[in-house]
């Protein structure tokens, strides 16, 4: 009886943990889930007119040189002032600049794990300029934009 009652003890918090992983699992995007097949493997375009771009989104443009997301586009940062950063995404077959939903944050820049050049996501970790909360934000490149798709708030997740 009491081996019984031990066991399905056991049981609960299994299912209870394994439900728990699973609640987190779906709350992240993967990289992988986004997966690009086409790489171009040309040069990198700037078509764009650097007088109507910022100074510092000027000279990033203009310093764009390695396809590093989503098969064909560079993506930056540059400085926007007040200590926070902007987000560029260059095409690089047409050099045109494309349009983003993504704010300036105040981060550290892009890690290695937040995009790649096999993905059309982006992740974003940190404070917005424009919210007041720690979060994690996923831009999909969807019809030639970057568009947000998913705010999870770090705050909520940790308690």
């Amino acid at each position: 009886m009491e081996f019984n009652r031990f066991c399905k003890g056991l049981l609960f918090i299994l299912l209870l943990g394994l439900e728990s992983g699973i609640s987190q699992a779906e709350t992240h995007l993967s990289l992988s889930d986004f997966n690009v097949h086409d790489s171009y493997k040309g040069p990198v375009n700037h078509r764009e007119n650097v007088k109507n771009l910022s100074p510092n989104l000027a000279w990033e443009y203009k310093n764009a040189k390695k396809i590093n997301f989503a098969g064909h586009y560079v993506l930056f940062t540059f400085g926007s002032g007040g200590g926070s950063l902007g987000y560029g995404l260059l095409d690089a077959r047409s050099g045109i600049l494309v349009e983003s939903e993504i704010p300036n944050y105040y981060a550290e820049g892009l890690e290695s794990d937040q995009f790649n050049i096999n993905s059309s996501l982006v992740i974003i970790k940190g404070q917005a300029l424009d919210d007041e909360d720690n979060t994690i934000k996923y831009f999909s490149l969807k019809d030639g934009a970057l568009k947000l798709i998913k705010t999870v708030n770090v705050a909520s997740e940790n308690e």
